[in-house]
């Protein structure tokens, strides 16, 4: 998180470095756990708590532990604990826990030489559980079409939840709080602005972190002086996932339905330019699909 907003920061001033590094510490990075938050007590941000007296345990619970620092998304998301969309099929189906994909080779790793989330090679793929989406002569005809095409996420995920322009701040107390100007449910496609070898997809889900030029205005004006070095609608891969989709049960729900695929119309002008490599130009949307020619 810290090498993300430090390219917004610019390279040659390290004293708005120190200076946010130090916001960051007591606002944003509260939820990164230690060891023992995850496996003896539950996290500081949900006010801790022991999990089992002061028993260390090797899978903590789901529901108590996961929950506590990714309810705001992630966890609404996969079960369905909002009625803004269904359970991931994973829990719905299967009963699946966090922890049946994202083990302990992934959260224990030591991440060196990685300078995104999306770098780390222990993460789990659709592919891992699913290799038979991966073959070139797969017999699912849309698998074949949009192999390495498009993420898998395009059309087996769901709406969900964006949020827009948090500012951070300490009040008359001294104590942190944040604000966050919207959060909105919705679904867009957008263009894969860096494309690795395990992430070949030209097309991604986008979804909208809350970083806003003034989100570190009260300890440092324009302190991200080079905003617009990094997108603000970044490639997304959401916990709802299910077989069959509002956007995957006819070609033409996706193919030439202008209102699904980011553009710019869907941008506040403050970010405009740094969502360049991320907007989908007309001519890259899908073409409308004829009557008998799916």
């Amino acid at each position: 998180m810290k090498e993300t907003i430090h390219k917004r920061i610019g390279d040659e001033d390290a004293e708005t470095r120190n200076i946010i590094d130090e916001a960051m510490d007591k606002h944003c990075l509260v939820c990164h756990a230690s060891c023992g938050q995850c496996h003896v007590s539950r996290p500081d941000y949900a006010d801790g708590g022991f999990l089992a007296a002061h028993r260390f345990v090797k899978q903590p619970s789901m529901d108590t532990t996961c929950a506590s620092c990714h309810g705001g998304r992630v966890y609404g998301e996969y079960t369905g604990a909002k009625d803004d969309y269904e359970a991931d099929v994973h829990y719905e189906n299967e009963e699946m826990v966090c922890m049946d994909c994202h083990k302990s080779t992934e959260m224990h790793a030591s991440a060196s030489m990685v300078t995104t989330r999306l770098d780390l090679i222990e993460q789990p793929t659709c592919e891992s559980c699913h290799p038979a989406t991966t073959k070139e002569n797969t017999e699912n005809r849309s698998h074949a079409i949009h192999r390495n095409k498009v993420a898998c996420q395009v059309c087996h995920s769901q709406t969900s939840k964006s949020c827009f322009s948090c500012h951070v701040g300490t009040d008359k107390k001294n104590l942190p709080y944040f604000k966050c100007k919207e959060t909105r449910i919705v679904f867009k496609i957008g263009l894969h602005p860096a494309k690795t070898e395990r992430r070949p997809y030209d097309y991604v889900v986008v979804r909208h972190p809350p970083v806003a030029p003034q989100t570190f205005d009260t300890y440092v004006k324009n302190g991200l002086a080079d905003f617009d070095d990094l997108p603000t609608w970044k490639p997304s891969f959401p916990h709802n996932i299910k077989r069959i989709t509002r956007q995957n049960q006819k070609c033409n729900n996706c193919h030439g339905n202008k209102s699904i695929f980011l553009n710019k119309a869907d941008l506040a002008a403050w970010e405009t330019l740094a969502n360049v490599g991320v907007v989908i130009p007309e001519n890259r949307i899908p073409k409308r699909i004829e009557e008998g020619k799916e």
